[in-house]
Parts: structure tokens; C-alpha cells; sequence
């Protein structure tokens, strides 16, 4: 088993920053993983969700509409507090982790917001349950709200607080 990294803080505290930025200090192709970008509107400037962003190469995925924006009659959607989750985006990040964890040139693996869903068994849970049993180093981001909770229900005793 790698090393966890946990970096966490409360809402709006700088955790994706912070996981981003341990990101560019690694060597270019050793790591790769995901960081959840806030979206705003671009007329309005309004928040309206979150992006999933590839942090080796920026493409991003729609992962959470606000509900009161959310137009779309997708029927693979989780709905959770005041979000629509894009189970799709969940599905293609855990195909890429699960790459990821496989490749052996890759050391480090980085995750953004593990949370309430994978608490219930959603969202990234599968695939964080084998990054946490592999060999890779793991750089997760926690709200500190949620920090007792992950650790228990993943097994997490020693950790590197960042």
C-alpha cells in the first residue's frame, strides 16, 4: 500500500488549490488524477456546479449541476443536497483511475472531494477502495466535516495530513 495524503479543510478553504498545487510539484508523467473546478455561468457569474478536471492534461467533464439550473432529462443521474451528479463523469474518472492504478509509471494518484456520496457507497466509492489498496501514493481532498466519517469507513489509520 502507497502513502495517503489527506488534505483538508472546510467549505471554500482552498483544498483544491492546495491538492492542485501538490500536483504541479510532481515530476511530469509520475501522477495524474482529478480535481473538482467550480463552474459559473458566463453571463451571470453565477456558481452552477462542478467540473471534473484531468490535472495532467485540463479536460474536464460536467460532474454536478445545481438543481434550480439543471435542465437535461438525464435518467443516470444521482441527486444529492443541491446537486445533480453525472453518473457518467463518475463512471469515466473511475475507468481513468483504475488506469492509473495499473500504469507503472504513475506513483501518485489524486482525488478531490471525498464526501457524503462515497459515504453512501456512490460516487467514487469502488474506485477509491482500490486506490486506497494499491501501491500508489494517494492525494485526496476532505472536508473536514467528513474527515472522521472517511476514515473510519475506508480503514484509514495513518495518514499524512496536508
Amino acid at each position: 500500500m502507497g502513502r495517503i495524503h489527506i488534505i483538508t479543510g472546510g467549505w471554500d478553504d482552498g483544498k483544491t488549490t492546495r491538492l492542485t498545487e501538490h500536483f504541479n510539484k510532481m515530476e511530469e508523467g509520475r501522477a495524474d488524477g482529478f480535481a473538482s473546478v467550480k463552474v459559473y455561468d458566463k453571463q451571470t457569474g453565477e456558481f452552477i456546479g462542478y467540473s471534473l478536471r484531468r490535472l495532467s492534461t485540463g479536460e474536464q467533464h460536467p460532474l454536478a449541476i445545481m438543481k434550480k439550473v439543471y435542465k437535461e432529462e438525464s435518467v443516470d443521474t444521482l441527486i444529492f443536497d443541491r446537486f445533480v451528479f453525472l453518473n457518467e463523469t463518475f463512471r469515466f474518472a473511475e475507468k481513468m483511475l483504475e488506469d492509473f492504478i495499473h500504469d507503472k509509471t504513475i506513483n501518485a494518484i489524486f482525488l478531490d472531494e471525498i464526501g457524503p456520496i462515497e459515504l453512501m457507497g456512490l460516487g467514487f466509492h469502488t474506485i477509491l477502495e482500490k486506490l486506497l489498496a494499491s501501491s500508489k501514493d494517494v492525494y485526496m481532498a476532505i472536508n473536514e466535516c467528513n474527515l472522521h466519517d472517511v476514515t473510519i469507513k475506508y480503514n484509514i489509520e495513518d495518514f499524512i495530513s496536508m
